[in-house]
């Protein structure tokens, strides 16, 4: 982000109804008479372009009375090295949850996600595998909205399966995402809960699709802890904003 003090003809900047129009092609707000130069008016189009290019993820210019703020913030891979996976530690009021209508796939994910809890009271409590009933399936949105709401403080890592096939419905995981993802947003400001999709199906398409409905996606071959690890910090450190220098022991 960038705060600029308003510069030449700024009151007529704070007249458009749409900031935004100055990324269009060939617009031309004035011209510099000083050097008898007229511009093409692609300036700002040619930076929307690149932003575009570089999969920006918000890329927009606000005109206010004392300043003007530009934002482009483009989202960038962090490679996980050996010493990120070493040193870093899920807060300790963490839940750990999957959404799987298959006991085998609960016995797994119930292996990985012990790895980061310790003690039996604390597993009983803060790792869920739910989604093998009828019950389970239809009621794993309202349960997902008492537990984020009656521990507000908490963080809450949620895994969900894509196809929930049961013989009495079928359920699609990333549709549920969404829709837990919107209710949050309705009652909860804090982002304390990050939601991937959990697929074997990982084509480019599919992985879309998940993307656009949920937090990401997590491959189901994914079972050893430090590629656990080395998969979900990108996720848990970009959507809780935490620098990865706060990882690092001083």
């Amino acid at each position: 982000t960038v705060v600029n003090l308003p510069g030449e003809n700024h009151q007529k900047l704070l007249e458009l109804d749409d900031p935004n129009i100055i990324f269009d092609k060939s617009i031309r707000l004035h011209n510099d008479h000083r050097n008898n130069f007229i511009s093409a008016g692609d300036g700002g189009w040619i930076c929307k372009k690149c932003a575009s290019a570089l999969c920006a993820k918000e890329f927009n210019i606000k005109f206010e009375e004392d300043k003007t703020v530009f934002t482009l913030k483009i989202p960038i891979k962090v490679h996980i090295d050996n010493e990120i996976i070493k040193y870093f530690r899920f807060p300790e009021n963490t839940f750990f949850i999957c959404f799987d209508d298959q006991e085998f796939q609960h016995m797994l994910m119930k292996r990985l996600f012990y790895n980061f809890v310790k003690g039996e009271s604390e597993r009983s409590r803060r790792v869920i595998l739910t989604g093998s009933t009828y019950e389970e399936a239809i009621g794993f949105e309202a349960m997902m909205d008492c537990l984020i709401q009656n521990n507000p403080t908490a963080y809450f890592l949620v895994l969900v399966d894509e196809n929930i096939n049961l013989p009495e419905i079928d359920i699609s995981g990333s549709e549920t995402a969404a829709r837990i993802i919107k209710k949050i947003k309705t009652y909860s400001i804090v982002p304390n809960l990050l939601l991937l999709v959990r697929s074997a199906n990982d084509g480019d398409c599919d992985i879309e699709i998940y993307n656009s409905r949920s937090h990401g996606y997590m491959s189901k071959m994914i079972l050893n802890p430090l590629k656990f690890l080395e998969k979900i910090i990108p996720y848990w450190t970009d959507h809780f904003e935490i620098p990865y220098n706060d990882i690092m022991p001083c």
